[in-house]
């Protein structure tokens, strides 16, 4: 589950606020793949691709 986890970085490109994630999920074409690092509630480090 996702829902509660604290995006760290997008590609590699630490997320430092909203403004930064949405920009660069926005640059994204449809279909292509983004590389998130989250960090979960028991602060396990999370990286998948989707």
């Amino acid at each position: 589950e996702l829902q509660g986890n604290i995006i760290l970085s997008i590609d590699n490109i630490k997320a430092t606020n909203i403004e930064t994630v949405s920009k660069l999920l926005n640059k994204k074409d449809e279909g292509q793949s983004v590389r998130l690092e989250m960090i979960n509630k028991d602060g396990e480090i999370l990286r998948i691709i989707i």
